[in-house]
């Protein structure tokens, strides 16, 4: 990460996007196989995004990191969400897997992904703001 920093951009609309979820009530958080130091790092500070979220759960937080479910099941105690009223949106078949293993709706995040058709979701998005659209209709 550090060897192409100064490469690194959000994708178009990310910052509308957690802006407007997070403007319309919904709690977003981050579950992260990224130690905190790394989360710190590589995503909180470069960005400036982590006023929109409410619970970061990362690699040291719980006893197996993803693709296990206890990650987001933390998540979702800690941030006191029924698994029921959740979706965890992700980029990765490790992302896939850790969804399945907790019973959560999993969104596969496809913009910038080589390769979505090999990864299992129960919706796919193919740009940042097919989520809000998504938000919006439920």
């Amino acid at each position: 990460m550090l060897k192409y920093k100064s490469h690194i951009r959000l994708f178009d609309g990310i910052p509308q996007l957690l802006g407007n979820l997070k403007m319309n009530g919904y709690k977003l958080g981050i579950v992260t196989s990224k130690t905190r130091n790394e989360y710190t790092t590589d995503f909180a500070a470069p960005f400036a995004l982590s006023d929109y979220f409410s619970t970061v759960i990362c690699m040291e937080d719980t006893p197996r990191p993803k693709p296990a479910h206890e990650p987001l099941l933390a998540y979702l105690n800690v941030s006191n969400i029924n698994a029921d009223d959740a979706i965890y949106i992700g980029d990765t078949i490790y992302d896939s897997r850790c969804a399945q293993n907790a019973g959560i709706d999993f969104g596969l995040a496809a913009w910038g992904n080589a390769g979505p058709q090999k990864i299992s979701a129960n919706y796919i998005f193919k740009s940042p703001m097919d989520i809000l659209f998504f938000a919006v209709g439920k």
